[in-house]
């Protein structure tokens, strides 16, 4: 936009929060005006022009006449169905004095656009890190509710959808409103809040996540939030937003949303569909992505859909038989659940987990609620067989994560108490039944296509050692330091990995010579103990195993890849990956690039694996 003048000033309400105030137009002239005020006895700084005035207080921010509040979308922001469902929305957008008729099913402007929001509430609600305030004075008359009107009809889309929030951008942001309102005339008021605490902690969170490539905020994320008091709820907000900024965990959230949007119009999942989720939940468990993301989605988009195939199957309906019977039923029999129903419950919950069905859940809330409404004070029967299922689903859910961190996390380990406590697990699993342990946790896994190498040695060593404690003959401590070793190995090829394919790229078949590979592994050591990626010497066998792997890589990208594109032969690519010993997580990225790289349609990928 041609001739636009812009001020900007910036200043800070207290220690924790901020603000960048921009008022752009093509002629500021002397309609800007703003002042310091007293407000019940504090500073304040009051912005205002032709009616309009936000007052910027020491415990929150006051507003009258046009214009509105926008922040961009982060986890805990509550979003609209219509916003969930276009993948171009990246900003939640408020008008003041306007709210959403769900009978009309249209918005209804009105003129109450006056009110005040406190800093807690606006970065607890909005943002918490980034929020906007803004308002226009132009030539549009008339009542508030008609200016609030048009001004949404103008602006609401480039609100909604420009990356210039993301960005802090604020001049660019000033012209693109300007742009769209489309008055030579008009003056725009825009203000930036920014949270401090909060926004450094989010910072430490990002070069945490970069610097150690894993999922946990880091040493200094924590200190700033001990010293800062950032609540628990912000805390996880703000971990979780810097995951979803990763490229790569954007990729798999917002495919799995667009499946979910698909499944919309539909009665219920087709089998691909159930597929496509539960493979993109498996991938984003590799990488460190909380499933608190697509749980939102699940409870956002399938709300009254059905996430399996309309015919029941089986362990449904016994589950629904055991919960519904037993306790709603059968409220007055005093006899414990038995054994063999509790196997059928495990099985059946496991049975779920492994295809993503929520109606498992479904069933186990339902049940609750019933039991809740309906329960008496001297009904012991029902609170004790309830209380066992619940302890053992419990146990359920702390088993399967733990064992699964293990298997599909790069580096992950055992603490004594966790092992301690998988040790009670397993013997309590045992109880019901012998064997049940394994069918219900390492069988699965063993079977899962995705679990790598270094995650099968964990789990087997996992396996051996409960057996060798269980027999005697092994101490924890023992257990710990073997899944210990094998982790730091896990850890240390994935750094000699990463090294090799920087330094050497298509050179390193040149590196078989013992001599040039004894002073390869020599530099290799030095440089990685300068970067304090390690703390002792490499083992030759690793980077002879590290260089082998990228050999094999390279030779299925450039030469047997392509003969399988070209023969559209997926028995020969299941083939090479079960021979290779490559993880099919690796070969699956080899893939991917090859086929961007050479505008090859995914759908011709998808048919293959298929």
């Amino acid at each position: 936009m041609s001739g636009l003048l812009d001020i900007c000033l910036h200043g800070q309400v207290d220690t924790a929060i901020s603000y960048h105030a921009t008022i752009a137009g093509a002629d500021l002239g002397s309609r800007f005006f703003h002042e310091a005020i007293d407000v019940g006895g504090e500073p304040a700084t009051r912005f205002f022009s032709g009616g309009n005035e936000i007052v910027l207080g020491q415990r929150g921010v006051s507003y009258r006449g046009n214009g509105g509040a926008f922040c961009e979308y982060m986890f805990g922001v509550e979003q609209s169905l219509t916003d969930l469902m276009r993948p171009d929305v990246k900003n939640r957008l408020v008008i003041f004095g306007a709210y959403f008729a769900p009978i009309l099913k249209r918005i209804i402007f009105t003129d109450r656009t006056d009110g005040i929001d406190s800093y807690d509430q606006i970065f607890l609600n909005g943002n918490a890190l980034v929020n906007y305030y803004f308002f226009v004075q132009w030539n549009v008359g008339g009542r508030l509710r008609y200016q609030q009107e048009i001004l949404l009809r103008r602006v609401g889309r480039v609100l909604k959808r420009t990356p210039s929030v993301e960005h802090g951008n604020d001049t660019a942001l000033a012209q693109e409103i300007l742009s769209e309102i489309g008055d030579p005339r008009a003056l725009l008021f825009l203000f930036r809040l920014t949270h401090i605490p909060h926004q450094q902690y989010a910072q430490a969170v990002r070069d945490g996540m970069a610097r150690e490539g894993s999922g946990k905020p880091g040493e200094r994320a924590e200190t700033l939030a001990s010293s800062h008091t950032i609540d628990l709820y912000q805390q996880e907000r703000i971990n979780i937003d810097a995951i979803y900024r990763i490229p790569e965990n954007r990729v798999l959230v917002d495919q799995y949303r667009e499946i979910l949007i698909q499944l919309r119009g539909k009665e219920s999942a087709d089998s691909k569909a159930v597929a496509q989720l539960s493979r993109l939940r498996t991938l984003a468990i590799r990488q460190k992505v909380p499933s608190a993301l697509f749980d939102s989605l699940d409870e956002r988009l399938l709300t009254g859909k059905e996430v399996a195939p309309a015919s029941e199957p089986a362990y449904l309906r016994e589950t629904r038989a055991i919960l519904e019977g037993l306790f709603l039923r059968r409220r007055g029999v005093s006899d414990r659940i038995s054994a063999e129903d509790l196997l059928k419950l495990l099985k059946a919950k496991q049975q779920a987990v492994v295809s993503r069905d929520l109606s498992f859940e479904e069933i186990l809330l339902h049940t609750c609620r019933v039991a809740d409404e309906q329960q008496v004070e001297d009904d012991a029967s029902f609170l004790e067989s309830f209380g066992e299922i619940v302890t053992y689903f419990d146990r359920f859910d702390q088993t399967s994560n733990l064992i699964n961190r293990l298997a599909f996390i790069e580096g992950s380990d055992l603490s004594e108490p966790a092992l301690r406590g998988l040790l009670g697990h397993r013997q309590a699993f045992e109880a019901i039944q012998a064997g049940i342990f394994q069918a219900l946790f390492v069988d699965p896994i063993r079977r899962d296509a995705y679990l790598t190498r270094y995650g099968a040695r964990k789990i087997e060593a996992l396996v051996s050692g409960l057996a060798g404690l269980v027999r005697g003959d092994l101490s924890v401590r023992d257990v710990v330091g073997e899944t210990g070793k094998t982790a730091e190995e896990e850890r240390l090829y994935g750094r000699i990995r990463q090294y090799v394919k920087e330094r050497v790229q298509t050179t390193y078949a040149e590196l078989l010579a013992k001599d040039e590979l004894d002073a390869f592994l020599h530099d290799l050591t030095n440089v990685l103990m300068a970067k304090k990626l390690i703390g002792r010497e490499i083992s030759l066998s690793l980077v002879q195993r590290v260089i082998l792997d990228l050999k094999k890589e390279a030779f299925y990208v450039n030469q047997f890849f392509p003969q399988i594109l070209s023969a559209r032969n997926g028995v020969l690519r299941e083939d090479f990956i079960q021979n290779s010993g490559l993880d099919r997580f690796y070969v699956e990225e080899l893939e991917r690039d090859y086929c961007e790289v050479n505008q090859i349609d995914q759908a011709v990928l998808d048919a293959i694996r298929r």
